[in-house]
């Protein structure tokens, strides 16, 4: 099997289901930008040849804000892993056992230098943090989803 078939059933194996939790937002010195209730909710069509994903979060005064994306399997899922469907400079590893991490591939000019969110996953709790540093290598904010 190859890698990009490998990284495509690790990914459908561990990850293709709802994800229920909190997403909470740091500055580079620790404080709680924000905090909001979240869902990120992946699927498949039955041939897992079509990719959904719903991200809603439902924030304290009771505003909710909901992103989507759709993709195939073909147009995400490269030998050097999936192309992140809002950030194409970035790419998506799935391992075996539940691990996954999202990074940046090349750095986007006037956007962003580095950023990149690391998945950890035990049975059916999964933690993500995540990172994102500016042109001069500096930390500009952080987050977690538990």
């Amino acid at each position: 099997m190859n890698k990009e078939e490998k990284n495509w059933q690790n990914f459908c194996q561990n990850h293709i289901q709802k994800w229920y939790g909190t997403w909470t937002k740091y500055t580079a010195e620790g404080k709680v930008i924000d905090s909001v209730q979240s869902l990120r909710s992946f699927d498949t069509n039955t041939e897992k040849t079509l990719l959904s994903q719903k991200n809603s979060y439902t924030y304290p005064d009771g505003k909710i804000e909901e992103r989507q994306w759709k993709a195939t399997k073909e147009s995400i899922n490269r030998e050097d892993g999936f192309i992140h469907p809002k950030h194409p400079w970035m790419r998506s590893l799935f391992f075996e056992e539940g691990a996954a991490l999202w990074v940046t591939k090349y750095s986007q000019p006037d956007i962003i230098s580095h950023k990149s969110e690391l998945f950890f996953r035990h049975q059916d709790l999964r933690l993500s943090v995540g990172t994102v540093y500016d042109q001069d290598g500096n930390l500009q904010m952080f987050w977690n989803f538990r």
